[in-house]
């Protein structure tokens, strides 16, 4: 998670506004209040690296993130692949290659 702000509806519900990235790209989704996982995202720091299990969709407006799962990573989801690196942006250029023209 990069980014987390706490918000309000227009009618006064509250949600959150929270940012995930991957090496890739960053993008932000709203949590809302009536969902599982407020309470997850309001004990998590900023930064932090989470592991979600999530679907994207779309509706009539927006990007909608189906999140299934998310918590924050433990020392142990390196034994499963995790690289704390992923949480970091990255050039889509070969650093190697950049660095040779330079």
């Amino acid at each position: 998670m990069t980014a987390k702000e706490e918000l309000k509806t227009k009618t006064g519900k509250p949600y959150f506004r929270v940012g995930f990235r991957d090496a890739d790209r960053e993008v932000s989704f709203p949590i809302w209040g009536d969902s599982p996982w407020p309470s997850t995202v309001a004990t998590a720091g900023v930064p932090a690296c989470s592991t979600k299990s999530a679907r994207s969709t779309r509706n009539q407006l927006r990007p909608q993130l189906d999140i299934r799962k998310i918590r924050e990573t433990i020392d142990a989801d390196a034994a499963d692949g995790f690289d704390p690196s992923f949480c970091l942006p990255r050039s889509r250029f070969d650093p190697q290659e950049m660095s040779t023209n330079c």
